[in-house]
């Protein structure tokens, strides 16, 4: 199943707008061998990724020759705008996407598929189903993150999109991780179904990360986006 989701990524590419991913693999490369088993295998991100031989790549302008594999290209506009040469573990791998996915003109917005087309993402626990797609509330003072304090970035626990920086959290008191600001585009606001609150979710992939709340004095912004631990993963700075 995990294979499956890769080879659909691929198939979906063209309905993809401005960024990708394209990894550059030759024959009988041992690394490349070991990063498909221990990376692409079970790729869960939301950008579209497609794998190519070094010997049938075109149609992208490198700003140098290809001179080792894998070499992981990350495609602006069919323009290469980052690479890395080796084998990169699954960490490395994500926090490169998460950096890659907040570059100028790759906005979350353009990454959709067409209308009726779903991306395949992160497969869920019951927890994490709970909240993120039946739209629960974990207890306070009980995530992962409510009292996180690391430099990074806050992703969206389903399709990995980047949410919320980490200069934007405080310390509400509230019990659950607390954030004045995001990045732009990345959260969506939608009337609650209970009439009173405002629901926050993923932009990119509707997941329900809480409820966001003004006016009440806890920074200068006078924003709270009140969030589910278990709607977030986190990316350290490097």
């Amino acid at each position: 199943m995990a294979r499956f989701f890769v080879f659909l990524s691929v198939a979906l590419y063209s309905l993809y707008a401005t960024c990708e991913i394209v990894v550059v693999t030759a024959p009988h490369c041992r690394f490349c061998e070991a990063f498909e088993v221990d990376v692409l295998s079970h790729y869960h991100g939301a950008l579209p990724l497609r794998k190519i031989r070094k010997e049938k790549l075109n149609g992208i302008v490198l700003k140098r020759p290809i001179v080792g594999t894998p070499t992981i290209l990350f495609v602006k506009e069919k323009k290469e705008y980052d690479r890395v040469t080796g084998y990169m573990d699954e960490t490395d791998f994500y926090r490169r996407i998460s950096a890659f996915a907040q570059a100028p003109d790759c906005d979350i917005d353009t990454q959709k598929p067409k209308q009726g087309v779903t991306m395949p993402y992160k497969p869920l626990t019951p927890e994490e189903e709970y909240v993120i797609v039946h739209k629960g509330t974990e207890h306070p003072f009980t995530g992962k993150y409510w009292n996180h304090k690391a430099d990074g970035t806050y992703v969206c626990k389903r399709c990995q999109t980047p949410l919320f920086p980490s200069d934007a959290k405080f310390d509400s008191g509230t019990g659950w991780p607390s954030f004045d600001d995001a990045f732009p585009g990345a959260v969506k606001e939608l009337p609650d179904a209970d009439g009173r609150r405002t629901e926050i979710v993923c932009a990119h992939c509707g997941a329900h990360l809480g409820h966001v709340f003004r006016g009440e004095g806890f920074t200068p912004k006078q924003t709270r986006h009140c969030v589910n631990s278990v709607s977030l993963d986190f990316v350290p700075k490097e």
